[in-house]
């Protein structure tokens, strides 16, 4: 069995691609500061579309109410089931302190504005915004 290739966000997976291509999930479990997981390989048919956000904004009001919003294409010929999930991190540390997500359908060549309004809250310094977009054949 080769390498995995895992998605790490502050300790989290997020999601896992196996060098065969396949999509894999992850069950952690946390014990202090130490993680485990076991990785169980998955359908493979869940890939990165981030190239299909445009025109992502994300930031913060004078109160710390995170918000991000884009447009998801479709530029495939098959219908597909998208994730837009954003989150709010520390430079310095990558902790992640709020996330927030989005999924849908779009039909081939169709395009969607996407805006999720409450992320998070915080007027902490030092803060980034990181879009992650998924896609898979729609059901």
């Amino acid at each position: 069995m080769g390498a995995a290739v895992c998605v790490m966000a502050a300790g989290l997976v997020t999601g896992c691609t196996g060098d065969d291509g396949g999509s894999s999930t992850t069950t952690p479990t946390s014990t202090g500061s130490t993680m485990t997981g076991k990785v169980s390989e998955g359908t493979g048919t869940v890939a990165g579309a981030r190239k299909e956000l445009e025109d992502f904004t994300c930031s913060a009001d004078s109160k710390g109410q995170w918000a991000a919003k884009g447009t998801v294409t479709n530029t495939g010929d098959s219908k597909q089931r998208y994730t837009v999930q954003v989150l709010i991190s520390k430079s310095k540390t990558s902790t992640v302190i709020g996330s927030a997500d989005k999924s849908f359908e779009l039909a081939p060549k169709k395009s969607m504005d996407v805006t999720l309004a409450k992320v998070v809250v915080s007027t902490a310094k030092g803060l980034v915004c990181t879009p992650v977009v998924t896609k898979e054949p729609a059901q």
